[in-house]
């Protein structure tokens, strides 16, 4: 029998966004309701070696950044490390299948440097917070992380909308 993973929820979660049965504001919404508790875990679960991971995340997106490019892959990668970081390899699966579904959205958004710094501010603060113990303001951030993506999917929508 083979072994269940995160492509196949990645494909039926896929699916519903490609046949229009999801919007990108419903997987916004999704992730977010999502991440405020995986967040709230991963400061409880974390280890060292995710803190390592998530460190090396943040130099890589950081050293792209400094080229004057964003690595969108990379720095999405993020929420999968935090994911990890709650030992617990259901949330990990759904959280791979959610980066591998949502890289496809991003990829049709124009996100701008500027886009991909105040990302990679507020992973450094998810950090801080991971490295500090500190759940409520993980989650917090959180919560204003994704009403920020929220904002950049409403802006793409507006600009690719044809205006009669």
């Amino acid at each position: 029998m083979a072994q269940p993973g995160s492509d196949k929820i990645g494909q039926v979660v896929n699916n519903f966004y490609q046949f229009g049965a999801l919007t990108p504001e419903e997987l916004v919404e999704f992730r977010q309701i999502l991440e405020l508790a995986l967040v709230a875990l991963a400061v409880e679960r974390r280890t060292e070696d995710d803190l390592k991971a998530i460190e090396g995340n943040i130099e890589a997106v950081e050293a792209s950044i400094g080229q004057g490019r964003q690595n969108q892959p990379q720095a999405i990668e993020f929420h999968r490390l935090i994911a990890d970081a709650c030992q617990n390899r259901l949330i990990s699966a759904v959280m791979e299948a959610m980066v591998q579904v949502f890289l496809g959205i991003l990829s049709q958004i124009p996100f701008t440097l500027e886009d991909a710094k105040k990302d990679l501010e507020y992973n450094k603060k998810f950090y801080e917070y991971l490295l500090n113990g500190n759940k409520e303001k993980a989650r917090n951030l959180m919560k204003t992380h994704f009403n920020t993506l929220a904002e950049i999917v409403a802006r793409w929508k507006s600009e690719s909308t044809p205006r009669e």
